[in-house]
Order: C-alpha cells, then sequence, then structure tokens
C-alpha cells in the first residue's frame, strides 16, 4: 500500500505521533510519505495513495485553523480518499473527542472519507509543564498505541471515538479561540535582555508571523499567531513572553527520557482520574494487542 501522511505540530508533539506512524507503516513494508502541512508548495500526487492519515494537536476542543485552512483549499479528489485522523492532546477529556468535526465538514468536500479517529496523550506544551516522569510514560504509551492501529488502517477498518452530548456545539462556540489567539498574538514581545538575535523563531513559525524589523532591530508580532508555543518553547533562552497566557508557557523542553530520580508532580490532581482512565484503556489495549 501506500499512504500519505499529513502533519502539524507546534512544539514537537503531533509530529512525533506522526513519525510513530511512519516507523510502523514502513517496518510493515509500504510505501509512505510525510508531509508537514506548513509545506504547501510541494505537489501532492492524491490519486497515488491508498489512503492518507492526518496527525495534529487540539487547540481548545477544535483543530487548528491552520490544518482546516490547508484542507479547505483544496480542490475535490477525483476519487475518495480512505481517511484517518490522530488528535493528540494533554488531557484525555472526552470532549476532546468532538474536536475533528469542524474538519470534517471539509474533509467530505474534498472526497476525503473518513474511517476513523484517534486520541491520544502526549505532554501539554501549555498550561503547565508535565514531569519527565510523565512525559515519558505519554510517549511510550502513544508509541505502544501506534503500532496496534497503524495496523487497523492497514486493514481500513472502521472506528470512531465516542463523544459526549452538545460535544460539537461546545466546540463550536470555543472555536472563538481562533480569533483570540491572534489578538493575544499581538501581546507578544521579546525580552532583549535575555534574546541573543538567533532569529529562530522568525524561521519556526508555522504561519510567518513573526519578523525581523532591521531599522528598529527588533521582532515583530503579526496578527496571525495560532498559539502553538513553537517561538517560546524553542527559545534557547526563553526570551519570549507569551501575551497575556504567559504564565502557561512551558520550558524547558520535553526530551521524553526514562527520568534517572523521582521529580516533584506540582499539580498531582490535575486531571489525575482522566490520565488514569487513559493509563488503564491503554495498558489494556496493549495487552490484548488490538
Amino acid at each position: 500500500m501506500k499512504i500519505l501522511i499529513h502533519f502539524h505540530s507546534g512544539t514537537g508533539n503531533a509530529k512525533r505521533v506522526a513519525r510513530a506512524f511512519e516507523q510502523n507503516f514502513l517496518t510493515a513494508g509500504h510505501e509512505t510519505s510525510l508531509h508537514n502541512i506548513e509545506d504547501q508548495q510541494t505537489p501532492i500526487d492524491w490519486e497515488s495513495f491508498d489512503f492518507q492519515l492526518i496527525v495534529y494537536p487540539i487547540y481548545g476542543f477544535n483543530t487548528p485553523q491552520f490544518v482546516v485552512k490547508y484542507f479547505k483549499s483544496l480542490r475535490p479528489l477525483v476519487k475518495p480518499l480512505p481517511t484517518y485522523i490522530v488528535m493528540e492532546s494533554g488531557e484525555w477529556l472526552k470532549l476532546n473527542n468532538a474536536a475533528y468535526k469542524h474538519l470534517n465538514r471539509f474533509l467530505k468536500r474534498k472526497k476525503m472519507i473518513l474511517r476513523g479517529e484517534l486520541h491520544y496523550l502526549m505532554p501539554y506544551n501549555m498550561i503547565f509543564r508535565h514531569t519527565d516522569e510523565m512525559a515519558y510514560r505519554m510517549d511510550q504509551t502513544m508509541q505502544s498505541l501506534a503500532k496496534l492501529d497503524a495496523h487497523r488502517m492497514l486493514a481500513l477498518e472502521t472506528f470512531h471515538l465516542e463523544t459526549i452530548p452538545f460535544g460539537t456545539l461546545i466546540s463550536t462556540v470555543v472555536r472563538i479561540q481562533y480569533l483570540g489567539a491572534k489578538i493575544n498574538g499581538v501581546f507578544y514581545h521579546v525580552d532583549k535582555k535575555k534574546c541573543i538575535d538567533c532569529r529562530l523563531c522568525v524561521n519556526q513559525c508555522p504561519v510567518k508571523n513573526i519578523s525581523y524589523d532591521e531599522k528598529k532591530q527588533k521582532l515583530v508580532f503579526g496578527p496571525h499567531c495560532l498559539m502553538c508555543q513553537r517561538c517560546s518553547y524553542q527559545c534557547p533562552k526563553d526570551a519570549i513572553f507569551t501575551g497575556l497566557f504567559n504564565s502557561w508557557k512551558v520550558t524547558p523542553k520535553y526530551h521524553y527520557q526514562k527520568p534517572h530520580k523521582p521529580e516533584q508532580n506540582k499539580h498531582p490532581n490535575y486531571c489525575k482520574h482522566s490520565y488514569a482512565k487513559y493509563f488503564s484503556w491503554s495498558e489494556e489495549r496493549i495487552l490484548k494487542g488490538k
């Protein structure tokens, strides 16, 4: 089979998920193309693929606007293309399970037929930083689940997430965060005492929202922010102030390595039962091998 994997990743979690699936498809002997949605110039031979997988983080109970705009801009395909979606978030709540539905409206118009959705846990890139132990556990669990779910996709199985009543309505209302992210992005600025002028943030921004004013010799943040957190997360000097939500900034980066010694969890009760259910559900699936 020939498989196309699209991904959008702010701080790297969704990219890790996409690469986990890519490796499983390749190991199973299937030709796989990995496409970063930020690359919108490279042509895609859509008709040559047997199915596609779309991987992205959940932003405010929704698909990132950047991902929606990309698929909305495409021309309808000549023949239907089976499609799977894998979303990742920092909390395993059923409210998050409806995040894909807005995107699916446009997939249908492009003859991309949704056969299944999945929701994995990965460590937060905002609100607070998980412990290294939790990040490692989430990542290891994702790797195991991706192996199982890759085989389900290769068999073109159909599976759908369970959503809550009014989940789609709530997701629709909260979609105001698309505008909120743009407004908040205008308040981003840089601590000049920390900044080393590496311009990594300028080069890494997925929507080219950050530029450098040569005359004023300063970074300029525009009105198109996604609040993906990549600029602050990647900044080697933690020099970026992320607007009204700066207190939610996550630093330093996650390295997904098993910690050598225990680390105190500063938020032990946050989504405690939700996390417990996720790991229990995952362990049961992994033991059963399906």
